[in-house]
């Protein structure tokens, strides 16, 4: 496995959609003229995405990726539901912000009520001006204050909107019109932003020292060079050209950054292998001429190479994707913790993943109405609940709500992180020439693959 960085290394071409639309709204008002200066907002972004996915163990704090980033993709891709998804973004705002303080303090505010938004920007230091202000919160944060702090330091501006818009959005219910939705929530996002980049240094400490952690427990990974070549599919596809095709492109790519110079027999026999395929040199021919005219590989009418750019694209990608795999591990073992049975995460990881890829067209609610049924039929099924059972029995605390308590947090984590089933997706791969179970798969209600321009 390839050693995990600081991040800094990953481009826009694999960015979640929904982060891609945060930078868009953002962006203007956190450019390199800003005070302090934002130097790499993408880093942040993604950092911000990790905090997210990051489980660190208080259930008030983990969970939040769904609803946020699920609003977030509401009010900026589907644009339904806006007044909706603000209350959701601006509710979960505080949350964010007691998130990033238990990441960096370890302090757990989520049970203390006199602890609010305000507290957690004092918290982090997000503003000397708050923090340093005289008189209550309510008399500090008006609508003057919003018009006089447009402009300072810090983000005053959107720090003060935040709260004032938060306070009224939950409590007061006012109705906006579309303009003041989109300008609350950009400010909404530059607070939880600024908060994620102010501290980015010991949130990367947090995280990769947990993830080191792990791997020294945790070694597995199902990452193999077919899903490798399914990440590349999704993160590149077009919702309108036909999956076939898309799938061999991404094959050719992936190819050519494993072998340099690969001689064009050479892989299509591999892909032929790969994909019980008919393919010959001249069928592959037309596409690597597409692929030469797009600036993504070198073809000399032999052998192919990747573009510098693309090469660097390929490597982040798959990196970023092994990434991955480590935090969707990182939230199972947290899970198991509360048993310490975390040295176990390996053997669930590999029954879930086993579980999932073999029921990949079952919808999540329908897998732990089996799992719960004594008399399920399904092989896969039982062996996982009979895997989970042997576990808590081990450490000494089976008892049947235990075992449903760890198949519905196991559950909840598939169903707010999309990793695992990126990853079983692949199953479905192996005959590329199924077209229709491949459509139906990708079509699937809370699996549902929107390419390019939205999200998995």
């Amino acid at each position: 496995m390839s050693t995990l960085n600081n991040g800094n290394k990953h481009n826009k071409d694999y960015m979640k959609p929904s982060l891609k639309r945060i930078e868009e709204a953002v962006k203007n008002h956190m450019n390199h003229d800003s005070n302090p200066q934002i130097l790499n907002l993408r880093e942040g972004l993604i950092w911000m995405d990790r905090v997210l996915n990051f489980n660190c163990g208080v259930s008030n704090l983990d969970g939040i990726n769904d609803t946020l980033l699920l609003a977030i993709e509401e009010l900026y891709i589907s644009g339904e539901k806006q007044r909706k998804a603000l209350t959701t973004i601006a509710t979960e705002t505080e949350t964010y912000l007691e998130k990033v303080v238990f990441l960096i303090s370890g302090s757990d505010y989520t049970t203390n009520q006199s602890m609010t938004l305000i507290n957690m920007v004092e918290e982090l230091e997000l503003s000397t001006t708050i923090t340093n202000r005289i008189g209550a919160a309510r008399d500090f944060f008006t609508e003057d204050r919003i018009k006089s702090s447009i402009g300072e330091p810090e983000f005053l501006e959107h720090i003060c909107r935040t709260y004032k818009r938060r306070n009224d959005i939950i409590h007061n219910s006012p109705v906006y019109d579309i303009a003041d939705i989109y300008v609350i929530a950009r400010s909404l996002l530059i607070t939880m932003l600024y908060a994620t980049i102010r501290h980015i240094d010991k949130i990367k400490e947090v995280i990769n020292s947990n993830l080191s952690e792990l791997r020294e427990n945790s070694g597995l990974t199902l990452i193999d060079d077919k899903t490798q070549v399914l990440f590349n599919f999704i993160t590149h596809g077009k919702a309108n050209r036909e999956l076939k095709e898309q799938i061999i492109e991404a094959f050719i790519l992936h190819g050519s950054l494993k072998n340099p110079g690969i001689d064009i027999s050479n892989l299509v026999i591999s892909c032929n292998d790969t994909f019980n395929t008919k393919f010959n040199d001249s069928s592959f021919s037309h596409r690597l001429k597409k692929l030469e005219n797009e600036g993504k590989i070198i073809f000399n009418g032999k052998c192919i190479s990747l573009t510098e750019l693309e090469e660097k694209s390929a490597k982040d990608e798959i990196e970023y994707f092994r990434f991955q795999e480590q935090l969707f591990k990182q939230n199972i073992s947290e899970i198991l913790k509360r048993f310490y049975a975390q040295n176990e995460t390996d053997t669930i990881y590999f029954e879930f993943n086993r579980l999932i890829e073999e029921n990949y067209r079952i919808d999540l609610s329908e897998i732990f109405n089996k799992l719960v049924e004594s008399n399920s039929v399904s092989g896969s099924i039982q062996k996982f609940k009979k895997c989970i059972e042997q576990v808590l029995k081990n450490k000494d605390h089976y008892s049947e709500e235990n075992v449903l308590d760890v198949v519905i947090e196991l559950l909840s984590i598939c169903y707010s992180n999309d990793f695992l089933h990126k990853k079983c997706s692949a199953v479905i791969y192996g005959d590329i020439n199924n077209q229709n179970g491949l459509q139906n798969y990708l079509r699937q209600l809370r699996r549902e693959v929107y390419l390019d321009t939205n999200v998995l």
